[in-house]
């Protein structure tokens, strides 16, 4: 966004002399009362550029006639912050940043570059699908275990099976079925365990990249997040991705 400042110009209607604001969209505003800006500020003074995130601000002197000031230095570009102190005019005359912002707020729409999001949003769903695998396969060996413990007890209960070989089948049959017991105790809390981190750590990183916002975005895949939401409905920034516009 581009705002370009200067001094009110006088109308048969009015004396002028307030600050004038004209934003990208060409809309006008104005900040004080008539004749408070002093002449020696030009109608197109300088120029504040406002980066997409509104993170960056630069001031631009319009003409080598103007002047203006950055902390007490003349300057022609500069990148500025709503702190620093500004200028204008060889009357020093203060212009008031933040003022100036709050004033073109309603067009102000911070934007993001969410590209970062996309491999977040890959890895965890490939580690929730390895883990799922990892559960399916561990219920289906403990199907098995269970499987072959029931059938070694069976086997047991077969006549004209000598003692020495029933026994045998009724160890196996208790070994599997402790072995069953604790392979799906130890294997069922490492599933929560893993599943547990990947959610704590997916919440804090699939989050809005605005700063002033960070709000979880959910489960909404990242390609709706870029075709379908597009902006954060509770900051109301607006969401790009820049690696596919580079494609």
């Amino acid at each position: 966004m581009e705002l370009t400042i200067g001094r009110e110009s006088s109308t048969a209607q009015s004396i002028g002399g307030r600050l004038h604001i004209v934003s990208s969209s060409r809309r006008s505003y104005y900040i004080g009362v008539e004749g408070s800006v002093p002449k020696t500020v030009s109608r197109q003074h300088c120029k504040i550029v406002v980066a997409d995130d509104g993170g960056t601000m630069t001031i631009i002197n319009l003409k080598p006639a103007n002047l203006t000031f950055v902390n007490g230095i003349q300057i022609v570009s500069k990148t500025v912050t709503a702190g620093d102190e500004i200028e204008l005019g060889s009357g020093r005359y203060r212009l008031d940043l933040k003022a100036v912002l709050d004033t073109v707020a309603g067009e102000m729409v911070r934007t993001y570059d969410i590209s970062h999001l996309r491999p977040v949003w890959e890895r965890y769903q490939k580690e929730r699908t390895d883990i799922q695998i990892r559960q399916n396969k561990s219920s289906a060996i403990q199907s098995i275990t269970g499987v072959l413990s029931m059938a070694s007890i069976l086997c047991g209960f077969i006549p004209g099976i000598p003692v020495a070989p029933r026994v045998i089948l009724y160890v196996t049959a208790f070994i599997l079925v402790v072995a069953f017991f604790v392979y799906r105790l130890r294997h069922a809390g490492e599933y929560v365990l893993q599943m547990n981190e990947l959610e704590e750590r997916f919440h804090r990183e699939y989050v809005c990249p605005n700063p002033d916002c960070r709000r979880f975005l959910g489960n909404i895949p990242y390609d709706d997040l870029v075709r379908q939401s597009k902006s954060c409905y509770v900051c109301r920034c607006q969401y790009i991705d820049s690696q596919s516009r580079n494609r």
